[in-house]
């Protein structure tokens, strides 16, 4: 039977010295990523630089890996006198740690530059003097765009439209939804089919989201009718900015083609002999 399992707890020899006569780090902070965010979020930031040394590892023997104990980090941001506090500190090596700013009211900050600051397990600290833009809440919604159908396409009972549809937040925003809907009306027995609604996929991360489809009108509609299109749109603010873009489609009558009644002519180079007519509420004649 195994025993115990054993936890060991060493300190960062190979990257400061145990005791206190050790070389003493200076950390220093050369950038914060992301640079910029809403502040209506919780946000990690990840601070590359150099002299991010942990106070010690511990050291599984079973596994082998390491961990650092990062208890001792600690910083803020923002400017005299309002600072937000950084939290939950990540180590991945002398260049390059991450921690959580999460703040109470996202207008605490305010909106501009903001000092980085941190302070390591030995007391030393480091400034990135408006190493990161506070950008306060996301007020801004995303921008949808219809490019299919057009203004002035024409359909009719039985039809496909072709439909393409994108959506955009500027940068840092992020985009989480696309969806959309297709509405029929009720038909002469007062029977209604059921709305057909999807998702567009998204890229995670991403400000933008697009997609292509088709939807096909049914048959048994009647001109003069109205379907619908819905697109709803929604970012990774808190609450979410959405936006929505409703598009009717009234119905047309298609175009109908009957033989033409032969008209009596003398015969010459402009006779036509016996043509078509091409009639319908939307014909284009």
């Amino acid at each position: 039977m195994l025993g115990p399992r054993v936890v060991l707890v060493v300190c960062a020899a190979a990257l400061v010295g145990c005791g206190s006569n050790g070389p003493q780090p200076q950390p220093r902070i050369d950038a914060v990523a992301p640079a910029q965010a809403y502040t209506d979020r919780d946000i990690r930031l990840v601070l590359t630089g150099a002299g991010f040394v942990p106070s010690s590892f511990r050291l599984d023997p079973v596994s082998g890996q390491q961990v650092a104990v990062m208890e001792g980090f600690s910083g803020r941001v923002g400017i005299e006198p309002t600072w937000a506090p950084l939290t939950d500190f990540a180590w991945a090596s002398t260049a390059q740690i991450s921690a959580s700013l999460n703040l109470e009211d996202p207008d605490d900050l305010g909106v501009g530059p903001c000092d980085v600051e941190i302070t390591d397990p030995r007391g030393r600290k480091a400034v990135l003097p408006a190493g990161f833009l506070a950008l306060g809440r996301d007020t801004v919604a995303p921008v949808v765009t219809v490019t299919s159908p057009a203004v002035g396409d024409l359909y009719a009972p039985g039809d496909t439209i072709h439909v393409e549809v994108t959506a955009v937040v500027p940068p840092p925003g992020q985009m989480t939804a696309l969806t959309w809907t297709y509405t029929e009306p009720a038909v002469a027995d007062g029977s209604q089919r059921s709305p057909v609604m999807s998702v567009c996929r998204l890229s995670p991360g991403s400000n933008q989201i697009g997609c292509t489809f088709d939807v096909t009108i049914s048959a048994d509609l009647e001109p003069g009718m109205t379907v619908e299109l819905e697109f709803v749109a929604s970012d990774n603010a808190v609450p979410p900015n959405q936006t929505t873009v409703d598009i009717p489609i009234l119905l047309s009558a298609l175009p109908t083609v009957s033989p033409a009644t032969p008209q009596t002519a003398e015969p010459g180079p402009t006779d036509a002999g016996v043509g078509t007519s091409i009639s319908g509420g939307d014909a284009g004649l």
